[in-house]
């Protein structure tokens, strides 16, 4: 099953689009990007939002309405997303991001640490690089090779992962990913 990364940066008016709106934004993105296999393919939609609905509802707003239009030139079909190993503690994060207040003292504390990950895949196998940076400028620089094939995706997360350990093992308490 091909699975293809497409990315678009929003622009300012449609970063204040309503969540749905964005989800909805998203698939005609996609749909305009990857238009040969939308038209040729049955397109299988995991989502958890119910935009089948939404798209169906003909009172919709101007720009739901003709994103609407665009997609009803396609075969695509919504089901609800399962959980997959991996994306749970994603999603987690993602949603209690939002809500926890004591982020903002984490914010503010001077034993905050920088980590930027980056992981990729390719034939020569999986790798992941990994930066601590402290307040201070304390830098601390990880290459690691893992020996398992995984997605550029998987590799995201492995990588991820491994500097959450070593962070641990640093005794970090406070991380800025």
């Amino acid at each position: 099953m091909p699975i293809y990364f497409v990315s678009k940066i929003l622009q300012q008016s449609e970063v204040n689009y309503p969540p749905i709106e964005k989800l909805v934004y998203a698939l005609t993105h996609i749909a305009r990007r990857l238009m040969r296999y939308f038209q040729a393919h049955l397109i299988l939609a995991l989502i958890y939002q119910p935009i089948k609905q939404i798209l169906k509802n003909p009172e919709s707003s101007g720009c739901l309405a003709k994103w609407a239009i665009e997609l009803g030139d396609y075969e695509i079909n919504f089901s609800p997303r399962q959980a997959v190993k991996g994306q749970i503690l994603a999603d987690f994060l993602l949603e209690i991001t939002e809500k926890i207040d004591y982020l903002q003292d984490v914010k503010n504390s001077n034993y905050v640490w920088e980590l930027h990950t980056d992981g990729a895949s390719s034939e020569e196998g999986v790798g992941a690089r990994l930066v601590l940076t402290s307040l201070e400028g304390e830098e601390h620089t990880y290459a690691l090779k893992f020996c398992f094939y995984a997605s550029n995706n998987e590799a995201e997360y492995e990588a991820l992962l491994s500097s959450l350990r070593i962070a641990s093992e640093m005794g970090i308490k406070h991380l800025r990913a």
